[in-house]
């Protein structure tokens, strides 16, 4: 609907990376999104970490035509940070009044900040909601209801980033994927960063690398930071890529610095981990195969895997794979990752295929 070509106008043209979004490159697009939040929908942006979510949820933020609408009333609610396996209802309500600068008093905390809500027009982040949606305690059960019933109240506008697509039933999100950089922008955010060679210097042998990292916005800065700060030339950076490969992308800690905490936040998730060892079997797998694994044949081609459909369906649903042409796929980040990183492919699932094939 026009809805939905509004915002993937408004993604599809914004050059934004987890920790750089350039005005000029973005002036004008912004603005859209003040024609979506009148439309009164609720926005769920999804995809895998490192792709810029809480970047373009904070740029909305400061577009200026969403200051004129809502001034003082933006608010940004941070859930990174928490466990999902630990968090309750009382921790999620306390820091959602946290951001809006109140404290929670008595019993009803839905009642109090829906109060606070009410009084005028709002816009509300909620950030690295994988976190609250992941979230196992009993008492985690009434958030859910707790977002629907502040989704109700007139003039509110929720925009919840999110790796999980298990966001709160009884809402009317808009849900977009965010894709990653297209090649101008992923090489415009590189060399902004990384000052030692000129794109006309040394761009063909640095596109070819940004393509391999699939234009992945986080990557893309942690790679040319890593190359700043060490004084690579181009060839050098080539060279340490060819042979550390996504090592170079552990430049640091917690995962706005390195691929591997990132990942890691994806792979610890309840749903993930309720897979067992079945999850990371099929997870290796599809990123062995160059092409994905072909969704209609997955049964067959790896009967050691019973419950393969239940498992590509939880590793879609928290942003590890995406469905593409009948075929179930993987990031190129989350490829390196898993092929530097993890268990090589299981032996029995390659029998399992050769045995298909041959």
């Amino acid at each position: 609907d026009s809805v939905t070509q509004l915002l993937d106008a408004t993604i599809s043209a914004i050059y934004i990376t987890r920790d750089l979004v350039p005005i000029d490159l973005a002036k004008g697009i912004l603005g859209t999104i003040a024609n979506i939040l009148n439309i009164a929908q609720h926005i769920a942006l999804i995809g895998p970490g490192g792709m810029g979510k809480s970047s373009l949820a904070k740029a909305m933020l400061h577009e200026p035509l969403i200051i004129e609408k809502f001034a003082d009333r933006r608010f940004f609610v941070a859930y990174d940070g928490l466990d999902p396996s630990t968090i309750t209802f009382e921790t999620f309500m306390t820091r959602f009044a946290g951001a809006l600068g109140i404290e929670i008093a008595g019993t009803d905390p839905v009642r109090q900040i829906s109060a606070f809500l009410r009084s005028a027009y709002a816009l509300v982040v909620l950030d690295n909601a994988e976190t609250f949606e992941e979230a196992s305690a009993s008492s985690a059960l009434k958030i859910p209801p707790a977002i629907a019933e502040i989704a109700d109240i007139p003039g509110v506008i929720l925009i919840l980033t999110s790796r999980s697509r298990r966001n709160a039933p009884n809402v009317r999100w808009i849900t977009k994927d965010i894709p990653p950089l297209d090649l101008s922008s992923a090489q415009a955010a590189f060399f902004q960063i990384y000052q030692r060679a000129s794109y006309s210097e040394a761009g063909e042998d640095i596109r070819n690398l940004l393509e391999e990292l699939g234009f992945h916005p986080l990557s893309i800065n942690i790679l040319a930071n890593a190359a700043q700060q060490n004084g690579w030339s181009p060839a050098t950076l080539l060279k340490r890529w060819d042979d550390r490969h996504s090592k170079v992308l552990d430049a640091g800690k917690g995962k706005s610095q390195s691929l591997s905490d990132t990942m890691q936040l994806s792979l610890s998730s309840p749903s993930i981990q309720d897979l067992g060892e079945d999850g990371l079997r099929a997870l290796t797998i599809i990123a062995f195969l160059p092409q994905g694994l072909n969704e209609n044949l997955a049964g067959d081609l790896l009967p050691s895997l019973p419950e393969v459909d239940t498992i590509c369906d939880v590793l879609c649903m928290q942003s590890l794979v995406y469905r593409q042409d009948n075929y179930i796929k993987v990031l190129a980040p989350v490829r390196h990752y898993v092929r530097d990183s993890l268990q090589a492919p299981d032996l029995m699932c390659l029998r399992d295929m050769r045995t298909f094939y041959y």
